[in-house]
Order: C-alpha cells, then sequence, then structure tokens
C-alpha cells in the first residue's frame, strides 16, 4: 500500500482504536532530513473534501460501527463494520462513490481489520471458527467492475488464536497477525501472491516472538521488503506491558528471522509501545497509546534508527494519542480518539507534515461533536488522501458510524 497506516487494537476482548497525526503537533526532536522525504510541506496542506468530507453506509445500520477499521489507497477506500460487512468505495480524489458490501463466508468478526493494495483487498476476521481454526483473513479481487472473493488465506491457528487481528497488504505480500498464538506470545503470517504458481497467494514465512506473552501481531505493517510488527505486552524491554516492535526484511524470497526486536529509547511499564505501527520506505512510526506518545524510527543498512518523539501541544493524559498512526511519504497521520474536542472522548486525529525541521500541522475534529463519537480509532493514508474512522457516531442511530476523508492540495 502507498500508505502505511496501522491500527491497533487490544485488551481482553477485542478493543480498538486508531490515531491519526496533524496539527497542534510539534516534534520533540531535532529531525534531520531524510532522503526519501520529500519537500512537500511547504507546497501541500490537507484540507475536507467538498462538497461533505463526511461518507456513511448508503443504508446506515445502528450498532454496525462503520469505520471501526479503515484504509485508502489512490482508487479505492475500505471500511469495515462489527456488523461482519466491508464497505468499498471508488476513490476519486478523497470522493467516495459506488459502494459494494463484501461479506465473508463463516464470518464473525468479518471486518475487523482491512486492508487495500492495487487491485486486491484483504479482511481480518479474528472471530472466524471452522474446521479447528481460529482467526484468519478473506481475500478480495477487483476484476474491473466488483470484487470478487478470492478466498480465506491458510492461517494454522487454533482456539484461542486471533489471526486477522491485524492486516496488511502491499504488492504481492500480506501480512496477518494473531498476537494470541502460542498463549499470547504471537506470531505474523506473511503469504505471497505468486508462492507456488502465477496469482496462487500462499504463505511464505511465519514470524514469531520469542518472548512470553508479548502479544506480538497487534499490529502489522508492510512496506516493500520491510515489515514492522508490534508486540505492545512485551516485558522483557523495560517492565511489564513496555512493549516493543519488530522488524524484518525480505531478501528474495527469505525473511530474516527472528525479526529484530527494537525497545523504546526510555521504556516505560504499561505503555504499550507498538501498539500501532507504520512503514513507509524506510521511515518508521510507532504508536505508545497508555503513554499518550508516537516515535520516528528509520531503517538504515539493517539497523533501525531512532529518529525521536512527536507530540501535540493540545494533548491530555489519557487521549490515547498514537493509537493508531498511519505513513504516507513525508506525511504522518495520527489517531487520538479519546480527546475531548467539544464533547468527551469525541477525539482527534492529527496530519503532520515530515520535512527537515518544519513543524507544519493540520487537525481533524467532527463538525457539531457529539461525546464518545471517538474520531480517530481507526485511520489510514494515502499519497493524496486520509480516511478516519468515526465507529461510534450517532448521526444516523446508535453507533452506526461514519468516516471523514481529507485530500492533500496545493497551498
Amino acid at each position: 500500500m502507498d500508505k502505511k497506516m496501522f491500527r491497533s487494537i487490544r485488551c481482553g476482548a477485542y478493543i480498538l482504536a486508531l490515531v491519526l497525526f496533524s496539527n497542534s503537533c510539534g516534534l520533540v526532536a531535532d529531525l534531520p532530513m531524510k532522503d526519501d522525504i520529500v519537500n512537500e510541506s511547504v507546497i501541500f496542506t490537507w484540507v475536507p473534501v467538498s462538497p461533505t468530507p463526511y461518507f456513511k453506509a448508503n443504508a446506515p445500520q445502528g450498532s454496525e460501527n462503520f469505520g471501526y477499521s479503515v484504509d485508502i489507497s489512490d482508487n479505492f477506500a475500505v471500511v469495515g463494520t462489527l456488523n461482519n460487512r466491508v464497505y468499498v468505495y471508488t476513490n476519486s480524489n478523497g470522493v467516495l462513490s459506488n459502494e459494494q458490501i463484501l461479506t465473508g463466508t463463516n464470518g464473525v468478526l468479518f471486518g475487523y481489520s482491512v486492508a487495500v493494495s492495487g487491485d486486491y483487498i484483504v479482511v481480518g476476521d479474528p472471530g472466524y471458527s471452522t474446521g479447528g481454526v481460529s482467526g484468519s483473513a478473506d481475500l478480495f479481487h477487483y476484476n474491473g467492475s466488483t470484487w470478487d472473493e478470492v478466498g480465506w488465506l491458510n492461517c494454522p491457528s487454533t482456539a484461542p488464536d486471533a489471526a486477522g487481528f491485524s492486516v496488511d497488504i502491499d504488492g504481492d505480500y500480506i501480512a496477518v497477525g494473531d498476537p494470541y498464538n502460542s498463549t499470547n506470545a504471537g506470531v505474523c503470517y506473511i503469504f505471497y501472491r505468486n508462492y507456488l504458481a502465477p496469482d496462487s497467494w500462499g504463505r511464505q514465512e511465519t514470524l514469531a516472538s520469542t518472548s512470553a506473552a508479548a502479544e506480538f501481531g497487534t499490529s502489522v505493517s508492510i512496506s516493500g521488503s520491510n515489515i514492522v510488527i508490534g508486540a505492545p505486552k512485551e516485558e522483557n524491554t523495560g517492565g511489564a506491558d513496555s512493549g516493543a516492535f519488530f522488524f524484518s526484511t525480505r531478501s528474495g524470497a527469505v525473511w530474516s528471522s527472528p525479526p529484530t526486536l527494537v525497545k523504546a529509547v526510555t521504556p516505560v511499564v504499561g505503555a504499550w509501545f507498538g501498539i500501532s505501527v507504520g512503514i513507509s520506505g524506510n521511515n518508521i512510526v510507532v504508536g505508545e497509546s497508555q503513554n499518550d506518545s508516537v516515535y520516528l524510527y528509520r531503517l538504515d543498512g539493517g539497523i533501525c534508527k531512532s529518529i525521536g518523539p512527536i507530540s501535540t501541544t493540545d494533548s491530555t493524559p489519557n487521549d490515547e494519542f498514537g493509537n493508531s498512526v498511519s505513513i504516507a511519504g513525508s506525511f504522518i497521520g495520527i489517531g487520538a480518539h479519546f480527546h475531548d474536542t467539544g464533547a468527551t472522548n469525541s477525539g482527534t486525529a492529527y496530519i503532520f507534515n515530515l520535512n527537515q525541521r518544519q513543524q507544519e500541522k493540520s487537525v481533524i475534529t467532527k463538525t457539531g461533536p457529539l461525546g464518545g463519537d471517538q474520531l480517530g480509532f481507526s485511520l489510514s493514508m494515502s499519497t493524496n488522501c486520509s480516511i478516519v474512522g468515526i465507529p461510534y457516531d450517532d448521526d444516523s442511530s446508535s453507533d452506526s458510524g461514519k468516516v471523514v476523508v481529507y485530500k492533500k492540495v496545493r497551498q
């Protein structure tokens, strides 16, 4: 995917959250110029799509939580729900149209996670159960007019696993996270499009944590030959639930294993570092929601270097700033779904332009916010658009949900 998003989720019976990042954010580190970061912050800004930036299902349903998961490319937008339905739209510069509803066979939490790249969509269902399998991901392909189901990916998970808790796709590679595998140690399955034959998706690699109860696979993000995997419950890095993320690099058909562990520069007990992750090129963004923090890293010759933290001046404790993150080129999105913007837990999303030491920002909030909307619960960015989930919006009916879309324009 052009954008690299990631949703993060957690705790007990599936709790999700996401974060977009922009305005009133400031880079706390003296950020150096990166060779693959373009000088876009002076040229572009982000504005709401007109005539309206808000989109919802054509036939909204109560308690569907439209926007629970989201992803966007320059051609399509995908919106997940908690009602075993996924909505797909054509994306024309931020205007969403041509709604198509996807449903999965034996779906239980179909739509809990979603990802799109090119002509493929992958949908996670951590509640999927059949033939002893616990959790999976369903693959769809665009035939030029509609989306056809290719089938379920072969994730060798057994109860009480939750494969499909997180998913991502980039070109010919799919990542499926299962944070509850092996008594919550967690695994990540990597699938390749031409595994045994052209267009024959097969499991190429299984990456795993070496730590017990790390919940490795809570979040995943893949870009080119690099994959990043969040493990927010990792305890061997600085105390209980301080968290970590891992990265693996592909050489030909081989992924480096075991994946390399990266802990926070200053680990904090209970911070959930790695609850959300995103990668674009060699640049990595990592959320630490229970510490309301987000951090930047860069892969350089197989070494992961810390660039510094990002913070926002209007953040307050328990906003869960960083529960969801996304990165696309020189732009970073961060969500704070419990931020009080006009109402309790109405939520805020931020877009941050990463360029040299400049700190240009944009903020996304809902017009007429209501308590518990949780804007920023999910979020994704492409090269030209950003989409933010508001899954607990009540404008149509209780928890029917909606999304808001912004686009990148020249100033």
